[in-house]
């Protein structure tokens, strides 16, 4: 018995050894646990920046978009000048032309006429 019980106290020994490993154990993961709610800090600062960094993609999409927008209307205002450019060329074909088909119309008509006479005479 005397040496079971010697073997008992070294086993109560040992038992109090791992005791104290695992209080410095626990320990260390309480300071763990500190440092934890200094990683908790460092998150709330990285979700920020991660914000902030999306409101800038926010920022530049909308530049973007407005970009775009503005490209649009700068092209809807060039196809406007283009389509008034178009109609100030017809409206310049009709009055420069227009004169010129006058003209052709009445030449036409003597042509017209000149040639009844002609179909007149062969008949």
């Amino acid at each position: 018995m005397g040496k079971h019980g010697q073997a008992n106290g070294k086993y109560e020994q040992v038992w109090t050894r791992h005791g104290q490993v695992w209080a410095s154990m626990r320990k260390s993961l309480l300071a763990k646990d500190k440092h934890g709610q200094g990683m908790g800090k460092y998150g709330q600062e990285r979700t920020r920046y991660g914000q902030g960094w999306a409101s800038v993609d926010n920022l530049r999409a909308s530049e973007r978009q407005a970009w775009a927008s503005k490209c649009e209307l700068g092209t809807s205002m060039v196809k406007v000048w283009a389509s008034r450019g178009k109609q100030g060329q017809e409206r310049a074909s009709t009055t420069k032309y227009g004169q010129a088909w006058a003209s052709k119309g009445k030449q036409g008509q003597v042509w017209a006429s000149n040639r009844q006479a002609t179909d007149k005479l062969k008949a």
